[in-house]
């Protein structure tokens, strides 16, 4: 009996465990279903916020793509305005093109330009290139009022060529002119030519060479000293054909009375007194007591003291005896003629083969010589402009 018992509540207890598992599972798999319900709405979360993320991103970018858009069109505007609203001051400028005038050659290393100035321009930059390669900037002048470079330091026999731009500063900004593209040519070479009984220099394009002293090889000199026209010439030796090199011509004021003849230059003076309580500088002495000299001085050493009316009649006889000279021409001779150099007197109605120069007369309160390099700070402050000689 108790063992039909104990069978029976086993099997009673096995029947509730079987009849309770099904409960479980369906707990089980509900909880599962929340998890996954769960994850797929943290899933659909993550997708809305990448999707908020990218939205914002691509926000991002429409945004600066918009800014970089609106900087494009606001830097073409600027350049449309810019463009519109330049002056027509500017826009002549950068139109224009600098015209070189001149291309000197002042001696076998050097090559001086001279330009026309532009309307405006702030400075000049120059260029220069040769067969071997292209345009270089060699030179930046800085003032407008300077339209003229000297070229150093170059190679005898090469072919240069120049250009220029001018620029404008103006409002912070820089502004640059047209230039000739092909540039100017010039060849660093002169010839000799006979015309005459004379011997000329000349450059490739058949230009006259003014400063022929500066291509000659240790020349020596002859002066001669027209009494009647008033004129100095000077001559250098062309080797056994004598003096048929005319180098310089300089204005002069002699005495008619003068002796006619050949000296030789005699001892020197840097300073030296004269009759009638006048003085000079750059003095050689001729023979006896005729020298070449300055105009006369009323001070001794003081070069702001030049006798301004005796100065005006240089190339007109108005001495004592003495060749009077402007500066510039008296130490030309004591820097260039060693003494015992031949000087000639001579009497006649022809100037020479170089002609004779002009006088630019002073006024009354120019009291220095312009041509005495001393001196050129003094024509600045007064703003003199006058010829070299």
């Amino acid at each position: 009996m108790r063992k039909h018992v104990l069978l029976f509540m086993i099997t009673v207890m096995g029947m509730g465990m079987i009849f309770s598992s099904p409960k479980i599972s369906a707990l089980e798999n509900e909880k599962t279903n929340q998890q996954i319900e769960t994850t797929e709405i943290e899933s659909q979360t993550t997708k809305e916020t990448i999707s908020e993320k990218e939205t914002t991103k691509v926000a991002s970018e429409t945004t600066k793509t918009e800014s970089e858009t609106t900087k494009t069109e606001l830097k073409t505007t600027a350049r449309a305005v810019e463009k519109k609203t330049k002056s027509k001051e500017i826009l002549n400028f950068e139109r224009a093109t600098v015209k070189i005038n001149k291309i000197t050659l002042v001696s076998k290393k050097k090559i001086k330009l001279q330009w026309e100035k532009i309307e405006g321009a702030t400075g000049y930059l120059i260029y220069r290139k040769t067969d071997e390669g292209g345009y270089k900037k060699i030179a930046t002048v800085n003032n407008a009022d300077i339209t003229e470079y000297t070229n150093k330091k170059l190679k005898y026999g090469t072919a240069y060529n120049y250009t220029i731009k001018a620029y404008k500063e103006f409002n912070g900004k820089t502004y640059y002119s047209s230039y000739k593209r092909d540039g100017y040519n010039k060849v660093l070479k002169v010839k000799k030519k006979k015309i005459g009984k004379y011997h000329y220099y000349f450059d490739m394009d058949k230009q006259k060479i003014e400063n022929v002293q500066n291509f000659l090889e240790k020349p020596k000199y002859c002066i001669k000293v027209n009494i009647l026209a008033s004129v100095v010439t000077i001559y250098a030796k062309n080797g056994n054909k004598g003096y048929t090199i005319p180098v310089k011509a300089y204005l002069c004021s002699g005495n008619i009375y003068d002796t006619c003849g050949k000296f030789k230059l005699g001892v020197k003076y840097r300073f030296r007194g004269l009759y009638y309580n006048c003085h000079s500088q750059w003095a050689s002495r001729i023979h006896g007591e005729i020298l070449f000299h300055t105009v006369p001085y009323k001070k001794s050493q003081n070069p702001t003291s030049l006798d301004v009316k005796q100065y005006n009649l240089l190339g007109t006889p108005a001495s004592h005896g003495c060749i009077r000279l402007q500066c510039a021409a008296s130490k030309w001779i004591n820097d260039n003629c060693p003494i015992g150099t031949k000087v000639i007197f001579y009497k006649s109605q022809n100037p020479g083969p170089l002609g004779k120069p002009k006088l630019e007369k002073l006024k009354s309160w120019h009291t220095w010589d312009p041509t005495d390099p001393s001196m050129k700070e003094k024509c600045k402050e007064h703003n003199c402009k006058h010829t070299e000689i």
